[in-house]
């Protein structure tokens, strides 16, 4: 009877002591995105979850992958001050990243948004988005990645 009381114990123990969602290393993981074919003139919208413990998140990186192996500079990379959230220790923000397929694409605030490469050849481009932060310490997040997004020509 005292073995099983304490191995429910030591159970109840080890189940309270879970990891925190907080780290010291910023997190992002990928939530959703409002399309998977993005046509000319149009936005795409990815939304992605931030949570950090210091709250010292400085810079996106944003890696395109585009899979026309036959299109010569089809891949780049785009590096961004990210979107603002809620300054503070533990943070747990969503980040809205846009792109647009088009020149001068503006959105409902007025500004203007960041403009991704036009498929380089006379074919549409199927991609893969690929995101990393990183803090004021040096920290990287994991990379959060998003494939088959079509970029029509």
């Amino acid at each position: 009877m005292r073995i099983n009381r304490l191995i429910i114990v030591l159970a109840l123990f080890v189940s309270g002591c879970g990891k925190s969602k907080f780290t010291t290393a910023p997190q992002l993981q990928y939530k959703s995105v409002n399309t998977n074919v993005l046509d000319h003139n149009q936005i795409i919208e990815f939304t992605l979850r931030l949570t950090d413990k210091e709250g010292d998140v400085s810079a996106a990186w944003i890696y395109i992958k585009k899979t026309v192996p036959t299109c010569p500079g089809s891949e780049f990379l785009d590096s961004m001050s990210i979107p603002a959230f809620p300054a503070g220790s533990n943070v747990d923000a969503n980040l809205t990243i846009d792109y647009a397929n088009g020149v001068n694409v503006i959105d409902g605030n007025g500004n203007v948004i960041r403009n991704i490469l036009t498929p380089q050849c006379n074919m549409n481009d199927t991609c893969k988005f690929q995101f990393v932060l990183k803090d004021n310490a040096g920290h990287y997040s994991d990379t959060a990645s998003v494939d088959n997004i079509v970029i029509v020509n």
